[in-house]
């Protein structure tokens, strides 16, 4: 019987890398868009009909605009590496140099910490490390986004380690999650402090281990209180330190939601 293994020659990676690179300029857009919108909803509700149909036109595409604005900016402060190295990332690292077409599977497993040579994103600051963890602070008011592998897509387990500056605690308006431009509700695996273990399990379509998996995360932004000694003089977000990725059996899975 013939095998259903994908033939490697004929595999577009510059069509994978062109899927991801949209994937997270839509997540941008919208959210730059959603921003705006709440910002301008007195005014717009205040005008008519017409007037309101104009503004949403104009709301859209300032927030792509808005969007292609920040990731240039991303782009300068990163000058070591390309837009294109940033978005790149091989969803089959295990396929040998010479790219024999050797029947391969994609792995069940892929673990990224914050301070692996292959963490592809934006929106981060730099690893920072106390020698026992390390963590990747979200930059201020930024949607920041992770190149994962697909694994296959079909039924998958999210985890994500996180943290909070400054002694802050985890609730409900701290971060909002999305995969692939699709809110995801991340629910903890213990009851988060100041750090926290959150996880999902989320459905995606098969794609043999081609595809392409984003992770968005949009943070709130805290500064140091007035009463709490610290140098820090940075705005910082979110903390991500861990995030892994497991392949599962077929079973009930989480609904994303546009």
């Amino acid at each position: 019987m013939e095998s259903a293994t994908p033939d490697l020659r004929r595999v577009d990676l510059k069509a994978a890398m062109a899927e991801g690179e949209a994937l997270i300029d839509a997540a941008l857009a919208a959210h730059h868009t959603e921003r705006l919108r709440a910002e301008l909803a007195p005014m717009v509700a205040a005008a008519g009909p017409a007037a309101q149909d104009l503004a949403e036109g104009l709301i859209a595409a300032i927030g792509a605009l808005s969007a292609r604005v920040a990731l240039l900016q991303q782009a300068a402060t990163n000058v070591q590496a390309s837009r294109a190295a940033l978005i790149a990332i091989d969803p089959l690292p295990f396929i040998p140099e010479d790219r024999t077409p050797l029947p391969v599977q994609p792995p069940p497993r892929y673990a990224l910490a914050a301070d692996a040579p292959d963490f592809n994103g934006t929106g981060f600051y730099g690893p920072e490390t106390n020698g026992r963890e390390s963590w990747r602070w979200v930059r201020p008011d930024s949607a920041s986004t992770i190149l994962l592998p697909s694994l296959g897509g079909g039924r998958l387990l999210l985890r994500v380690g996180l943290m909070l500056p400054f002694g802050h605690t985890f609730d409900t308006a701290v971060a909002r999650m999305r995969v692939n431009s699709m809110d995801v509700e991340m629910a903890p695996v213990i009851p988060p402090g100041n750090r926290g273990l959150f996880e999902a399990t989320i459905e995606l379509p098969e794609d043999e281990g081609l595809g392409t998996f984003v992770l968005m995360l949009e943070s709130t932004s805290f500064t140091v209180p007035d009463a709490v000694p610290n140098s820090e003089t940075r705005a910082l977000g979110l903390g991500l330190q861990t995030v892994v990725l497991e392949k599962l059996v077929a079973g009930p899975a989480l609904a994303l939601r546009p």
